[in-house]
Order: C-alpha cells, then structure tokens, then sequence
C-alpha cells in the first residue's frame, strides 16, 4: 500500500511540475538574466553543486524533480540545441543527508545553471522539509502504530509536490483534492442545518444510491457524537475525526466510539486532529486512535538550509 501511495504522489507531483515550469521561469525571467548577459559566460560550460550546509540532517525529497528544472531550462534558453545538461545525484528521495553532503550536481551552460540556480533550491529545500518534518512525526506514531496523514493546508500551486514530500516522509498524503473523499467538516454541518440533517440526507442519498463511498465526519462536541454514531450504525463503515476536541472529554468520546463499534459491529476509523505535533504523540497515543492528520508539516515545515556552488569548467 506504502508503494502505491508513493508511486501515485510521485506520478501527480511530476505532472503539476510540468505544468508549473513555464510560470515560475517567467516569474524569473530566465531569458533576461542581465548579470550573466553583462559578465559575457553564458555561454561558458559550468557546473553546479547542490549541498547540504544544514547543521541538522534532513530527508531528501525531490532530487529528480530538479533534474527536470535544468532540463527544461535549457530546451528554453537554448532552443535548437541538442545539447543536454549533465545530472548526476549524490541522493535518492528518502535518503538522509548530512551537513556538508552533497545532493546532485549538474553540468551545463552557464546560462542555464544561474537561470535554475535559486528555483532548484527553492523548491528542493521545502521539499525536504517536508519530508522531514512528516519523518519525524512518522518515527514517533509508529511506535504506537499510528499512521501520519497530511491535510490539504498545502502552497497554491504546489499540493502535489508537496504531498509527495510527505509520502516520501513515511506519512499518508491523504486528501489530493476534494474529490478524493466525502470529508464532512464542521462548516458542511452548519452549512447543512445541522448534524440531524446530514443524518437525513445520509440516509436519503444511502436508499437513492444503495451505497455511498466512505464518508469521513468530523466531531468537535459530544452532542454531536450521538448522532454520528447512529450515521455508523446505517452506513456499517465510516471515519470519525474528532478536530481540536476537548482535551477533558476526548478519552470519553474515543471510548464511547469503540464500544459502539464492537457492540453493534460497526467499523469506525477514528482520527485525531488539531495541535499535533511530535511531542505530543505519547499524550495521542494513550487514546490509540487509528490515525492522526497534521496540517504543520506542510503549511509550516523547518526548511533545511542547501546552497549552490558554481565553478566553472
């Protein structure tokens, strides 16, 4: 499953960086690099060092991803050529890297090694951390059997890659878009008229359709639980995400779910979300729910610091 999930993340984030490279070396302006049009180099054969100067180590995540950026670069500045950049990587996505390391190097123009230079690093280094920060939550929900999710707080534009990152961390990219799940939050409920209703149209759409996918509710109060219990009862199959849930009440509620679910034999998948971070899993752990989603590892991830050598050759 781990493979699958790897290989899809791998798949879609390889897509959306194609469709993103025209916009972000427009951003840049590559065709207009003034300081290397003003040195005269070009044209100049150079080689590039990507590099780790990050005194913590740190997961690498999307290493082939900048040989795609080079690659590009140079079908765009140098157009009729047939010439190719030369890759080679130090790093494969998922192995550690250690202050000093190496990750790739890349020979090429020196026009399109100044014209992808801060992009790579850019894109590699969030990348990474990324992956990094959702290794290290990984590490500890293992220990619990927990399994990591990500949410959807991604960067516009970058969901993908950005998901991918946090599968090559170990974690569950989890939602790719609206469309992967029936995720009912508590904006849907209000929205709806309320839990008794979404029990309604539940039931209404279950006798329409005959099944309905797996659905996923979020719980944020006890009075709520009940009627999504009786949701689990109908559908025999449902995720109950208890979000930012009373620190006081939470062990109640997760209780309560497990002993509805093996009296009425009712699957229920139960997430925690909301606050997590790796300290905290000990604290999540007692209450041994089946898995937790975490919106910091994308949205606020430590970035580990990599920099760029280029000499001339």
């Amino acid at each position: 499953m781990e493979v699958k999930i790897l290989k899809e993340a791998r798949q879609r984030a390889k897509t959306e960086i194609y469709q993103c490279i025209k916009k972000w070396f427009s951003e840049d302006e590559i065709k207009k690099d003034i300081t290397t049009q003003f040195l005269g180099i070009g044209e100049k054969r150079g080689k590039l060092i990507l590099f780790s100067k990050n005194e913590e180590d740190f997961i690498a995540a999307g290493v082939d991803f900048v040989k795609i950026l080079f690659e590009e670069a140079q079908k765009i500045l140098f157009k009729n050529s047939r010439e190719k950049i030369k890759f080679h990587k130090f790093k494969s996505d998922g192995d550690k890297v250690k202050n000093g390391e190496k990750i790739a190097e890349i020979e090429g123009r020196m026009k399109v090694l100044f014209a992808t230079e801060r992009l790579s690093i850019n894109l590699l280094s969030r990348l990474c951390g990324i992956a990094t920060e959702t290794s290290k939550l990984v590490s500890e929900a293992k220990k619990y059997g927990i399994e990591v999710c990500a949410t959807r707080k991604t960067t516009p534009g970058l969901r993908f890659l950005e998901k991918y990152a946090v599968a090559v961390g170990g974690g569950n990219p989890y939602r790719f878009s609206l469309s992967s799940a029936i995720m009912i939050k508590d904006n849907h409920i209000i929205s709806a008229g309320g839990i008794e209703k979404i029990r309604e149209i539940i039931t209404r759409n279950r006798k329409k359709s005959g099944k309905l996918r797996d659905i996923i509710i979020e719980v944020q109060k006890m009075s709520d639980l009940e009627e999504v219990l009786k949701i689990a009862k109908e559908l025999k199959n449902i995720s109950v995400m208890l979000d930012n849930f009373p620190k006081d009440s939470i062990g109640e509620a997760i209780k309560k779910i497990r002993e509805f679910s093996h009296n009425e034999k009712v699957k229920i998948l139960i997430e925690i979300s909301g606050g997590i971070r790796p300290e905290k899993l000990p604290e999540i752990a007692e209450l041994k729910p089946n898995r937790i989603s975490a919106g910091y590892i994308t949205s606020n991830p430590k970035i580990p610091d990599i920099s760029a050598d280029i000499i001339a050759l």
